[in-house]
C-alpha cells in the first residue's frame, strides 16, 4: 500500500473564481465549505467528502489565503487513525466508503485582510485503495467571506536589480498595516526593455563609447521595467548598465546569439564583459634594434569568446600638432592564441589572457603580425582595438599608442 506522506502546500493562493471545482469523472468529492467574518475573527471551516467509492489511503494538505487569513488549529473528524501535522494523512487496511466532514479547519482573521473572498482549498489530495490503485479526486474550493476589511495604501516600490542588470523585483509595502507584495519583472517575460546606446559610424551600427575616469572605453546599455503594482497601477524604473557590448542573445547564458539585430519585440539578453579586455597591447620582434631594416610587431587584444564576426585594429594618424584622424585604416585580426610566449632578457616567458590583461573575462589573443620599416621606429602609432559582434555592431575599444624604441616582450600600450 501507498503510504508515501506528501510535503504540505501553504502558500499565498492565487485567487480562482469563487467556489471553483475541478472535476473528474467517477472521481471522490472533496469539499471546502465557506464561512464570513471581520477582521480579528475567528472562524471554522470543514472539509467533507462525497462519492467516496472506496478509500484506505488519504494525505490532504491545506492551501489558504496567508495573507488574509491565520490557520490555528487543524483536527481530524468521522474517519478514526487521522494523523495531523501540516498534512492530514489517514491510513487504514481496508477501504472505507464514509461520506460527510472529515477536517476541521479554525482560522483567524487578520487585521491587514481585504474585503472579499479568502479562499481556502485542499490538494493536491492523493486517494488510494487498500489493493493501491489511485483514486480520482475532485475538490470545490471554499473560504471566508471578509466584511469591513482593511484598504491598502500602497506606497512606491523598492526596486531590488539583480546583478546581471536585467531583471528586478519591486516591493511595495502598505503605509497603515506593513503588508509588502513582491512583483518579479526580468527580460525573459518582456517587462524588462534593454536597448544599446548606439551611434552611425560611416553607415556602421556602432555602439557608443564613453571614457572611464581610468581612461578605460565602455559601453552603455539601458534596462526600462514596467511592473503593475497591487492597486492596478503601472510603475517604471530605469538602469544604465555599462561594459564592452558583446552581441545580442536569445538565452541568459549567452549561447545563442543573433545573426542579426533582434526586433524591439524580441526577448534579447546584451551581453556585457570587461572594458579591460578591447584594449591594445604589443610585442616587438627580439632582437630589434635602431639599425635594422624594419621589424616586426605583433599588435594584441582580448576577447571573451569567439562569438565575433571579426576582431581587429584600426590604425589611426597623427599629426604633428597631435590631432587624432579617427577610424583611418582598418586592420583585421588574422591569429588568435590562447597564451604567447616572448623573452625577458633571455628567459622565456608565457603569457595568458587572463593576467595579461587583469580580467577574469579575458579568454582568448586576437593579434595581428605587420612590418613595421626603419623610418617608423621613432613615430607614434596609434591603434583601437574593435570587435564586430555577431549581430552586426561594431564596438571600438580603448585607443593605444607605440613607438617602437627597441624589442619588447610583451607589453601593455599606453592610451
Amino acid at each position: 500500500m501507498r503510504k508515501a506522506v506528501s510535503v504540505i502546500i501553504v502558500f499565498c493562493l492565487i485567487l480562482f473564481n469563487a467556489m471553483a471545482t475541478a472535476y473528474a469523472e467517477n472521481a471522490i468529492s472533496f469539499s471546502v465549505s465557506m464561512a464570513e467574518g471581520k477582521p480579528g475573527d475567528t472562524v471554522m471551516l470543514t472539509v467533507s467528502m462525497e462519492e467516496n467509492t472506496g478509500v484506505a489511503y488519504l494525505a490532504i494538505p491545506v492551501i489558504y489565503n496567508e495573507e488574509s487569513l491565520e490557520l490555528k488549529s487543524f483536527t481530524g473528524t468521522g474517519l478514526d487513525g487521522w494523523t495531523i501535522g501540516k498534512n492530514a494523512v489517514w491510513v487504514d487496511a481496508e477501504n472505507s466508503n464514509y461520506t460527510g466532514e472529515i477536517l476541521t479547519m479554525r482560522f483567524t482573521i487578520k487585521d491587514s485582510a481585504e474585503s472579499g473572498l479568502a479562499e481556502v482549498t485542499v490538494g493536491p489530495v492523493e486517494a488510494w485503495t487498500a489493493t493501491d490503485d489511485e483514486v480520482d479526486v475532485a475538490v470545490s474550493t471554499g473560504g471566508v467571506m471578509v466584511e469591513d476589511g482593511h484598504t491598502h495604501s500602497w506606497r512606491e516600490p523598492v526596486w531590488t536589480w539583480a546583478d546581471d542588470g536585467f531583471s528586478v523585483s519591486a516591493a511595495f509595502a502598505c503605509t497603515a498595516c506593513g503588508l509588502t507584495k513582491e512583483s518579479e519583472a526580468s527580460v525573459a517575460d518582456g517587462s524588462v526593455k534593454a536597448s544599446l546606446v548606439m551611434e552611425e559610424t560611416a553607415g556602421e551600427r556602432t555602439a557608443r563609447s564613453f571614457t572611464g575616469d581610468d581612461g578605460i572605453s565602455y559601453n552603455v546599455v539601458t534596462c526600462i521595467v514596467s511592473v503593475v503594482g497591487p492597486d492596478g497601477e503601472t510603475f517604471t524604473e530605469g538602469r544604465e548598465v555599462t561594459g564592452l557590448f558583446a552581441g545580442w542573445f536569445r538565452d541568459p547564458l549567452f549561447s545563442d546569439a543573433f545573426s542579426s539585430q533582434p526586433g524591439t519585440d524580441d526577448v534579447k539578453y546584451p551581453k556585457l564583459v570587461d572594458p579591460l579586455l578591447l584594449r591594445l597591447a604589443y610585442q616587438v620582434m627580439e632582437p630589434t634594434f635602431a639599425s635594422d631594416k624594419e621589424t616586426t610587431l605583433r599588435l594584441i587584444t582580448a576577447t571573451d569568446s569567439l562569438q565575433y564576426q571579426k576582431t581587429g585594429f584600426v590604425m589611426q594618424s597623427v599629426a604633428a600638432d597631435g590631432a587624432v584622424t579617427e577610424y583611418n585604416q582598418r586592420i583585421e585580426s588574422d591569429r588568435v592564441y590562447k597564451k604567447l610566449t616572448g623573452s625577458d632578457s633571455g628567459t622565456v616567458i608565457e603569457y595568458r589572457p587572463r593576467e595579461a590583461f587583469r580580467s577574469s573575462d579575458a579568454q582568448f589573443f586576437s593579434a595581428f603580425l605587420m612590418k613595421v620599416k626603419q623610418a617608423q621606429f621613432t613615430a607614434e602609432m596609434r591603434f583601437v582595438p574593435f570587435w564586430m559582434t555577431k549581430d552586426g555592431t561594431m564596438v571600438y575599444g580603448t585607443p593605444g599608442s607605440i613607438t617602437v624604441t627597441e624589442s619588447s616582450s610583451f607589453r601593455t600600450a599606453e592610451r
